[in-house]
Order: structure tokens, then C-alpha cells, then sequence
């Protein structure tokens, strides 16, 4: 396995707000708290590429999906965890105005089409 630098010191898990670091796996990062698995992104997608070629795939496309995102769950994080303001989230929560859900493509999800060679 290829040694990469460790996490961010200041990239936060999106789940539950806790640190990231790398994970067994290379190119993704691990949340210490709740094991929420993200790519890392200073993993490119050429590197991303030549991992693959060297265990015999050969890519037929790498691409990112945009995904449905609470808004409940967004909120949460900025005004709980980041910000400390869990009376504004509890007061919009009560309101109803989280209750929906945004299609987003932070570029954190890759897939890839690939044929074993």
C-alpha cells in the first residue's frame, strides 16, 4: 500500500462532526467518532486511475453523482456541532423548515466503471 499524508487536522466528519483520519483503505479517511467513510481529497482521480491499472482494471469511466442531502441533518452540524447554536436548529426544526432534502454533488462520492483486465 502507497503511504499518503494523514488527514486535515480541520476536515470534519459531515455525519456527526468528528475528525477524519486515514483510513485502511487508501484515498479514503475514516470519522474517528462514527467510522463515516469519505473520499480524501487530495486523492486525484489520476492517482485513483493508476491504483487501479496496477491491480489490472481497466477504466471505462471515473465520475462524481450528485445525491440527495437532508437538510435537517446540514443544519445540525452548523448550528449544533460547528457553531453551538442548538436553539436556532431546534426553533427551524420546530418549524418545519428542515424537512427537505437538497440534490448536491460536493464531489465527494466517486464511482467507477471499470473491467478487471
Amino acid at each position: 500500500m502507497i503511504k499518503y499524508k494523514s488527514a486535515n487536522p480541520a476536515a470534519r466528519c459531515m455525519a456527526c462532526g468528528g475528525k477524519f483520519c486515514p483510513s485502511r483503505i487508501e484515498g479514503l479517511l475514516e470519522c474517528e467518532e462514527c467510522k463515516f467513510t469519505t473520499a480524501d481529497f487530495s486523492f486525484s482521480r489520476d492517482r485513483l486511475r493508476k491504483l487501479l491499472c496496477r491491480y489490472g482494471f481497466v477504466i471505462r469511466e471515473i465520475a462524481t453523482e450528485a445525491v440527495y442531502r437532508s437538510v435537517d441533518t446540514m443544519a445540525y452540524i452548523m448550528l449544533c456541532l460547528k457553531s453551538e447554536h442548538p436553539r436556532i436548529y431546534a426553533q427551524l426544526r420546530k418549524m418545519g423548515l428542515l424537512n427537505w432534502n437538497i440534490d448536491v454533488d460536493l464531489r465527494d462520492i466517486v464511482f467507477v466503471v471499470a473491467d478487471k483486465g
